[in-house]
């Protein structure tokens, strides 16, 4: 029997002694929900976890491959600054796990950060009729065209002309999003070779390709990516889907155009 804690963990519940117990029973999955890397963002969420907790948690379940790992993260908080954002990516990027849910934060009614962001003048209070929610699979909705031009860049040279003081623009959010759901969750696996985490990132590409966003170009390339790495073979199936993707979507092919391409 297998089961996971995906449902989310608290970081500092998540002890050696707990994590062996768990590996042991069978866990095959779990998130953390972090949202930011920065101390103040953390306070003002009223996150009870610290980044020392989340770099703790995550050294003890890489020493369980068995164990998926994936991390929550948020961008787009109220005043958050750039150099907020880079603390996050930074954390992100000690913690070395397994996949990051990237999302944009979006506010909803009835809730302390909708009031605050109202009182503040940052958004409009609409009501619950008008919202709606977006996260970090719906890639295919932003339209801002430079994600392609970022995605072989450093962060810094990306966003570059983003003062460290200043808050990003929802535009510049967008593209902050897309950096990092492309570099920490996909580039990164070109490099991937431990067998038990390449089937995982397989079966978790597939659910994400052909479940909840069959649309992602960047699913089904890394799920080709992956298939080559273990077994040598790309199926023709996934090659004709990303064929048709990139032939039917200008988003999509304006991507791949940015992004060098490593063959399968």
């Amino acid at each position: 029997m297998t089961w996971d804690a995906t449902n989310g963990l608290i970081a500092s519940s998540c002890t050696e002694e707990l994590v062996v117990a768990m590996a042991k029973s069978g866990c095959i999955a779990v998130n953390i929900g972090m949202e930011s890397g920065n101390p103040e963002i953390l306070r003002q969420v009223k996150k009870p976890g610290t980044i020392k907790n989340f770099v703790k948690a995550a050294e003890i379940f890489r020493k369980y491959e068995e164990i998926h790992t994936s991390i929550l993260l948020i961008v787009g908080f109220p005043n958050e600054t750039m150099a907020m954002v880079r603390d996050t990516l930074s954390v992100a990027q000690e913690m070395d796990c397994d996949w990051y849910r990237i999302s944009q934060l979006q506010p909803l009614p009835n809730t302390p950060i909708y009031d605050a962001m109202v009182a503040q003048g940052l958004i409009q209070d609409v009501g619950s009729k008008s919202c709606g929610l977006w996260g970090a699979l719906s890639v295919n909705r932003p339209k801002s065209s430079k994600g392609c031009e970022m995605a072989e860049l450093g962060f810094r040279e990306a966003f570059s002309a983003i003062p460290l003081d200043a808050v990003p623009t929802r535009e510049q959010v967008t593209d902050i999003w897309f950096y990092m759901n492309y570099h920490l969750n996909f580039h990164r696996l070109f490099t991937e070779k431990r067998p038990v985490k390449i089937r995982q990132q397989l079966q978790n590409l597939k659910v994400l390709s052909e479940v909840i966003s069959p649309e992602n170009g960047f699913a089904l390339y890394f799920l080709g990516v992956l298939e080559h790495q273990l077994n040598g073979v790309v199926p023709p199936s996934i090659v004709e889907r990303l064929r048709r993707r990139l032939e039917t979507s200008p988003y999509w092919a304006d991507r791949f155009r940015g992004i060098r391409a490593k063959s399968w």
